[in-house]
């Protein structure tokens, strides 16, 4: 299954001044998304493709397993750029503090490795800071300074956060104990391979992309943390 989707949403502050400025991606929302699944039944035990004529104590061993799996892979949540000089040096404090672009291309963006902390702890880097004030430093030519009385015209939710990737996989097992009496054991593995998956940066210019969270949209519990086992015995009659 493979979808890509862009949704607009709009903010209600400075919609009736400009609607290109609220107007912009939804922050929730990813551009592409991937997601496959299955299962597959192990061909051993009694009836099946090897070992099918072996006995019931046998077959209690090797036979009855399923492997079932949904991963998905997608691409980064949007994410806003900010500029703290742009208000309220130049706009009340409540309109979008953006920078302008320059017409020298985008900032680069590339997630760098994970760095560990002494307390276990740790970042990502997603870009470099661009300037630390566009009023005095022109910076690097991809961003100026609005103006006075001007909202800066990166727009909202332009650029995009990291990429994305969970595979949750099941191994169970069925026991016939008599004809009419079955105990099902299952194990799942929740982000099965232990990857990181980050959040967004801040998105101001004048730092660090620094990134110190993971994202969210993992089962169960939608937080994306460290791999989750979890064990279930039931019996069916």
């Amino acid at each position: 299954e493979f979808r890509r989707v862009l949704f607009r949403s709009e903010q209600t502050g400075y919609y009736t001044w400009d609607h290109n400025i609220t107007h912009g991606r939804d922050s929730n929302t990813r551009l592409e998304q991937m997601i496959l699944y299955g299962s597959y039944d192990f061909p051993f035990g009694k009836g099946k493709q090897f070992a099918p004529g072996v006995n019931h104590a046998t077959d209690l061993l090797i036979g009855g397993y399923q492997l079932s799996g949904v991963m998905t892979w997608a691409g980064g949540l949007p994410y806003t750029l900010s500029y703290s000089e742009a208000n309220p040096t130049n706009l009340p404090s409540s309109a979008p503090n953006w920078p302008s672009m320059t017409g020298a291309g985008h900032m680069k963006t590339s997630l760098t490795g994970f760095t560990t902390k002494a307390n276990g702890t740790g970042t990502r880097q997603l870009y470099t800071a661009q300037t630390t004030n566009l009023i005095t430093d022109p910076g690097t030519g991809v961003f100026q300074n609005p103006g006075l009385d001007t909202i800066g015209n990166v727009g909202r939710n332009t650029y995009i956060g990291p990429s994305f990737f969970s595979t949750d996989l099941a191994i169970s097992k069925v026991f016939t104990v008599w004809e009419d009496v079955a105990v099902k054991f299952r194990m799942d593995a929740f982000n099965a391979f232990n990857h990181i998956n980050p959040g967004n940066p801040g998105g101001s210019i004048e730092s660090d992309g620094t990134i110190t969270s993971e994202a969210n949209g993992c089962f169960p519990n939608g937080n994306c943390g460290p791999r989750q086992l979890e064990f279930s015995l039931r019996v069916q009659f």
